[in-house]
């Protein structure tokens, strides 16, 4: 089965695509329905400003524009000196680093730490800019687009730990699995993202790209019919998304026993 065919490249460029353009040149690429979309090459990034690290955050828009316009071994090298930049601002093993777009979030989390480990670990939680969690995921897009898959499952585990309530990484760590051929990993990955895009409240947009990542991953394992009822979910969310119509209709030739 190779459900992966249609849902895959749009997972990994939609998670690169939250910013509001602001101004520069133009950029083309393949919009989740399939048409050519035209973008600025230059980004604000959302959420809140707070953290350490703010200043970081022109530098990483400049390099998501040079992604958009194609120039990746000019982004991948802006990206590694912004990753350098903030292992200066995070110094300490002991402490906590960790990266929300809303203030609200962030709060949750230093009520857990207390509540979980004490107000002493909560006292050893820094706040870093979200720039340092965008900047992870794009250099595991970049790793991603060049097929080293270990490179760019380092950068989302690493995002994984600074960025804990973000859906992404794990939603990107689905499709690069599946890429591989280790659907079940993939499967429990997808799942992860997608649980967290509901406690959350991440916009309906994303929690349908994870349940696309869901189906396609079930189709892999021959779970048929878990991945119809999950496409269908998606579609509720994102309604006539082409990738979820086209893996239905995959299913449904499937089970007929066609190809």
């Amino acid at each position: 089965m190779n459900s992966i065919r249609t849902a895959g490249p749009a997972l990994a460029l939609l998670l690169l695509l939250p910013f509001a353009p602001v101004r520069g040149g133009e950029a083309g690429y393949l919009g989740a329905d399939g048409n050519l979309q035209t973008v600025d090459t230059s980004y604000d990034l959302p959420g809140s400003d707070a953290g350490v690290g703010l200043e970081q955050k022109t530098p990483v828009g400049k390099a998501l524009g040079l992604m958009h316009a194609g120039k990746l071994e000019e982004a991948d090298k802006a990206l590694d000196e912004v990753l350098a930049r903030f292992a200066t601002l995070m110094p300490d093993a002991d402490r906590t680093y960790v990266c929300f777009a809303r203030d609200t979030d962030y709060e949750q989390f230093l009520r857990e730490e207390r509540n979980g480990k004490g107000a002493g670990a909560a006292g050893k939680v820094t706040r870093v800019h979200g720039a340092f969690a965008q900047a992870l995921q794009a250099k595991a897009f970049i790793a991603s687009a060049r097929r080293q898959w270990a490179q760019a499952l380092e950068y989302l585990k690493r995002k994984m730990v600074h960025a804990p309530y973000d859906a992404g990484p794990y939603i990107e760590a689905g499709y690069m699995l599946n890429a591989q051929g280790k659907p079940a990993e993939a499967l429990k990955s997808y799942q992860r993202g997608y649980a967290l895009t509901v406690a959350h409240g991440a916009p309906k947009i994303e929690q349908a790209v994870a349940l696309r990542g869901i189906g396609c991953s079930q189709i892999e394992l021959g779970q048929l019919e878990e991945a119809a009822s999950t496409f269908r979910k998606s579609l509720e969310l994102a309604p006539n998304n082409r990738v979820a119509l086209n893996e239905l209709e995959y299913i449904r030739r499937l089970k007929a026993g066609e190809r």
